[in-house]
């Protein structure tokens, strides 16, 4: 008996990677810059985003926040005390959020409304550096303690 492999190449993320250019191209559009923060658990990533958007709203800056997390919306409740409109993606069990997440939450919001849309995603760094979300930057957050075989 002979084994045969076929090699199949087809970029899984096609559907998701059309979505996050579709959303860019409308960030871009409405002038809003939109900023995805990628990090480890625990390495500060929603208590740098709580100072930013409030030090932000004091200068009069119009910024909005959408919070990635498993189960529940613990980050976001510490996000909105800033007085900044968060959105709460529960994604329930998966690592990371995905273009049409982030389509779906912004649903009923003019993003023409605000100067910067901050992404706090899931607290992992090996599956959301895959996903393109639309996003004009992506940050990676690093504790000194993870090491350096992060993937950037």
């Amino acid at each position: 008996m002979s084994t045969r492999i076929v090699e199949i190449r087809q970029n899984i993320l096609n559907k998701n990677d059309l979505l996050a250019r579709r959303l860019r191209d409308g960030f871009t559009a409405a002038g809003v810059f939109t900023v995805n923060l990628v990090s480890s658990p625990g390495t500060g990533k929603t208590a740098f985003l709580q100072r930013t958007l409030k030090e932000l709203l004091e200068r009069g800056t119009r910024v909005a926040a959408l919070v990635g997390d498993l189960e529940t919306d613990n980050d976001a409740r510490r996000l909105a005390a800033s007085g900044a409109p968060v959105r709460q993606i529960n994604t329930h069990g998966r690592c990371h959020l995905e273009a049409e997440m982030i389509e779906s939450h912004l649903a009923g919001w003019d993003v023409a409304d605000y100067d910067f849309l901050f992404i706090e995603n899931v607290g992992n760094l090996v599956c959301p550096s895959s996903y393109d979300l639309g996003e004009s930057l992506r940050v990676v957050m690093l504790s000194v303690t993870e090491g350096e075989d992060k993937p950037l």
